[in-house]
């Protein structure tokens, strides 16, 4: 089905964007050490503890979750917004409106969500930890929006979701002078992290949760975009079809969110919309003209 092939040779390929693709391509496999190293010392610690096992895990961490949701529950309304974005259909509503003008973009986020599927669907049922609501009861701790249940605490698909998202984003979009650079690091970093307490504010992970899931989620943005520069998917936009069939995706998705509004007013579902109207805008406007 795919071609294993150099991108760059490929221009004019619709995942063709120059400005971004040359950034790709600067990108090694070396730069999973980082990550993945920090993955290995915090699991050789929690296993030099015999904090692995479920019982002693969530023992190990219970005052640092009970003090962490007390106090960040406070902000109910903004918790529930902002954990949506580890959401993936979510967050990749509100990036509908860079299908046009980022394509490779979507390249990488396409390989980039499936590793951290596979990934979070293999761990979640290696370690099977009980979520705070199946193990503490519902009463012993603040829950925000719906009871979550079950044994696939680690780790947080939401914030695999969201690092992996914000990784690809990173090395899209990094830019060149200093002093944006710094800013840009920090706000997608505080924006990842506020992503991740949230799951521990609204009752549905552990601190040690999030932090793997992020670190995982760093990883399978790597990966999919290292995978992304070897892999062409042949799909051209100015085919009218293929315009067609983008458009009917952003429809079908707007539908989506409008029922999710209906049945939940949150604002983070407005700025969804006000982002898929915008792409479809787009694609109207390019298909008319």
């Amino acid at each position: 089905m795919f071609k294993i092939t150099p991108f760059q040779n490929h221009p004019n390929n619709f995942f063709c964007n120059k400005s971004i693709d040359q950034k790709y391509q600067c990108l090694s496999w070396k730069l999973l050490l980082i990550p993945i190293s920090i993955i290995t010392i915090l699991y050789a610690f929690l296993l030099l503890n015999h904090v692995v096992k479920d019982v002693q895990y969530i023992q190990f961490q219970k005052n640092w979750f009970l003090f962490l949701n007390k106090k960040l529950s406070y902000l109910d309304d903004f918790q529930l917004n902002i954990t949506q974005f580890g959401d993936a259909f979510i967050f990749l509503s509100c990036l509908s409106v860079l299908i046009k003008s980022s394509p490779r973009l979507w390249k990488s986020l396409f390989f980039t969500l499936i590793f951290g599927g596979i990934f979070s669907k293999i761990l979640k049922e290696c370690f099977k930890i009980p979520r705070p609501a199946e193990y503490f009861g519902t009463k012993s701790f603040v829950i925000v929006g719906c009871e979550n249940f079950g044994f696939s605490s680690l780790p947080s698909g939401h914030s695999i979701t969201v690092f992996s998202i914000l990784t690809v984003l990173f090395f899209s979009f990094l830019p060149k002078p200093n002093n944006k650079k710094i800013l840009y690091v920090l706000g997608l970093s505080l924006f990842g992290l506020l992503v991740a307490l949230s799951r521990v504010a609204v009752g549905a992970h552990y601190p040690l949760d999030t932090i793997f899931g992020g670190l995982i989620g760093i990883v399978c943005g790597i990966i999919g975009i290292l995978v992304s520069n070897k892999v062409n998917i042949p799909f051209s936009v100015n085919s009218i079809k293929n315009q067609w069939i983008l458009l009917s995706l952003l429809f079908v998705s707007t539908i989506i969110i409008l029922f999710k509004f209906s049945e939940e007013q949150l604002f983070v579902y407005f700025i969804c919309l006000t982002c898929l109207f915008y792409a479809i805008y787009g694609f109207f406007k390019n298909i008319c003209s």
